[in-house]
């Protein structure tokens, strides 16, 4: 399904906390999304964040997930009518990944479509994806998703330092994620008004896909932060809207969702419409899941083919002293893939995959979080290296 998202819309959707009473009521919920959809969100979330199978586990409602997914998506559809777009939404799950939480990737994988499944036969148009903590688990839900055919926007919560809480930029989180095709990425987090300007603006240099943001509601005067005037909030919003902003996501329970609809039915209304920023053909942006790396394609220097154990530290720790570029993995079987996933955090390099298997090289590539290299010098047919890299976001090399 094709949905144009770099005309400027509003994205209304239920953020946690913002009730005195949780769940809220039926009618609570229906007249919060009504609403939003009165002040001109043209987007509309479900309010499904807490209805994934581990979740309503722990609640007690097992079992309910595919009728409560059901019933919330119509019940958005309702609010959205026939005009609007409805955002089958998903949330961080509670489980921690490997290697320092318990949950395998696929394992999580298998929450997030499972969800997704029911939202899609409920009749989302687009799947949101709420708030990552960590790039690794807006990777798990996009990989998750993607099978579903229907547009993913991704968007990560970032701390007051500009941060991922795991680690890790906005910047890097918007280079893997676009590299695997999401259709929008979004920003959510505390911080004030000039911070977000300032990085809403270096986004949209490296952007090739929309950016959804949550206008700020904070000024720093001095070294405390202050709430923004209905003024201020105003201006911020138009400014988001012009240094490269497309979606502007607010809660619908704000008392202050008139003033970000108003700016972008003005700003759609010039006609202004951004675009994808260009790549550049000679250089390759490689990415972990904590730093991005710029490079000059035909001056990469990779270090010699590392066999995988499951101890890496001592010979990744070799090549990054060793002053080569790039870190070369041999992946000769699927347990080298897991190897290797278990030891990625040391890897303070971007990653180069040399690999004769293709299922081996298929979950090598899953399970790394970020943009790698796949060595040409492979003996898999260059076709089947640059199909199987592109669906990972990869370069062949």
């Amino acid at each position: 399904m094709d949905i144009d998202l770099w005309s400027p819309r509003l994205v209304a959707g239920f953020s946690a906390g913002e009730d005195s009473e949780f769940p809220p009521s039926r009618d609570a919920m229906l007249a919060r999304l009504c609403r939003a959809k009165r002040l001109g969100a043209g987007i509309l979330a479900t309010p499904t964040g807490h209805a994934s199978q581990v979740l309503l586990k722990q609640a007690g409602l097992e079992g309910q997930m595919e009728e409560i997914n059901a019933a919330l998506t119509q019940l958005t559809r309702q609010a959205a009518g026939s005009d609007g777009l409805v955002a089958g939404t998903l949330a961080p799950a509670g489980l921690e990944l490997e290697p320092f939480g318990e949950t395998s990737f696929t394992e999580l994988m298998a929450v997030y479509r499972s969800q997704g499944s029911c939202l899609a036969k409920a009749g989302a148009d687009c799947f949101l994806v709420e708030t990552s903590s960590a790039l690794q688990y807006a990777r798990c839900a996009v990989l998750a998703l993607r099978k579903l055919k229907l547009p993913i926007l991704a968007s990560v919560r970032l701390e007051r330092d500009g941060e991922l809480q795991h680690g890790g930029s906005a910047l890097n989180a918007l280079t893997v994620l676009q590299a695997l095709g999401v259709s929008a990425f979004g920003l959510r987090g505390e911080y004030d008004r000039e911070e977000l300007e300032e990085m809403v603006a270096q986004l949209a240099q490296m952007a090739r896909v929309p950016l959804m943001v949550q206008p700020a509601k904070y000024r720093m005067e001095g070294e405390d932060l202050c709430p923004l005037t209905q003024g201020e909030l105003e201006a911020h919003c138009h400014r988001l809207l012009e240094l490269g902003a497309t979606l502007l996501y607010c809660a619908t329970g704000g008392e202050r969702l008139a003033v970000p609809a108003g700016a972008v039915k003005e700003y759609g209304e010039t006609g202004s419409q951004h675009h994808p920023a260009q790549s550049d053909p000679d250089q390759v942006v490689l990415a972990d899941a904590w730093e991005i790396y710029d490079m000059d394609y035909d001056r990469l220097e990779l270090g010699p083919p590392l066999p995988c154990t499951a101890d890496m530290s001592e010979v990744l720790m070799q090549q990054q002293l060793g002053g080569f570029d790039v870190v070369r993995i041999e992946i000769n079987s699927p347990e080298d893939a897991q190897d290797f996933a278990q030891n990625e955090y040391m890897a303070h390099l971007p990653v180069c995959f040399l690999s004769h298997d293709e299922i081996s090289l298929k979950l090598a590539l899953m399970l790394y979080n970020g943009i790698a290299l796949v060595d040409s010098q492979s003996s898999l047919p260059r076709k089947t290296l640059e199909k199987i890299a592109a669906k990972y976001g990869a370069i062949v090399y």
